[in-house]
């Protein structure tokens, strides 16, 4: 099969592949980081997956909600206790960008406040 070979597939591929199937960041999440096309990210998605013998959902078409990962062919999965400990430290990164938020609003009160 041929595959476009690109200054931004060679600099980007590793490190999306790894995001993706290890890390379980979404697509649109990793398009956004590196600015490239979500369409772009499918495809090398599932050239890695056609290439490593890992099944996807659908490899006609990825969507956000089933371009997943069935079964990882060398990976036994992630644990419940991992997930959860993911999860809150996905919360708590909220938490924080709330009140980092609320602190630069109440420093800005005050500095109009003041004479």
């Amino acid at each position: 099969m041929f595959k476009y070979r690109s200054e931004k597939r060679d600099k980007y591929y590793g490190l999306v592949t790894d995001m993706y199937f290890k890390e379980g960041v979404s697509i649109t999440t990793i398009s956004k980081k590196i600015s490239t096309p979500r369409a772009t990210i499918r495809r090398w998605l599932r050239n890695f997956a056609d290439e490593n013998h890992i099944e996807m959902a659908s490899k006609k078409y990825c969507k956000k909600t089933d371009c997943k990962p069935v079964k990882a062919s060398n990976e036994g999965g992630t644990g419940s206790d991992e997930k959860a400990l993911l999860n809150e430290i996905k919360r708590l990164e909220r938490e924080l960008k709330r009140e980092r938020l609320r602190a630069d609003l109440n420093e800005e009160i005050i500095n109009v406040a003041e004479p």
